[in-house]
């Protein structure tokens, strides 16, 4: 009977860490923006990759230390670590999509910025490569 226990624990645990990864997208937001925003068929660049850096999606959406943002030359791209990667499409922003865009430091660097009347903040070393490939002029 022992034995028994860790054979139904380890499934229902898997299921309901799917399940959870899939509403937090949906109340987050995540899923919609993913939607609208799908990475492009085809990068023929190579992006600078941050691992572990956080981002916020409006009021709800905290995603802490769990994405990892690629910096390309016209745009970036978020996707969250392999853990939360269930249910979250990444996401393809260009510097061009961006409005009210502000960069700041409170501890560690951070950006915020308005998509489609949705607030986002990243926050993290890559928002240093960001700034400079936004200042550069390179759209």
């Amino acid at each position: 009977m022992d034995f028994l226990i860790p054979l139904v624990f380890i499934p229902f645990f898997i299921l309901l860490w799917i399940g959870v990864t899939g509403l937090i997208s949906v109340i987050s937001g995540w899923r919609a923006l993913a939607n609208t925003n799908p990475v492009p068929a085809a990068m023929h660049e190579i992006g600078e990759n941050y691992s572990f850096q956080s981002l916020r999606l409006g009021f709800v959406g905290n995603y802490n230390s769990s994405v990892i943002i690629t910096v390309y030359i016209k745009g970036i791209r978020i996707a969250p670590v392999f853990f939360l990667s269930f249910f979250h499409k990444p996401i393809y922003i260009g510097y061009d999509a961006m409005s009210d865009v502000t960069f700041g430091r409170f501890i560690r660097h951070y950006m915020t910025f308005k998509l489609a009347d949705r607030k986002i903040m990243i926050i993290g070393k890559g928002v240093l490569k960001i700034r400079e490939r936004m200042g550069t002029g390179v759209r």
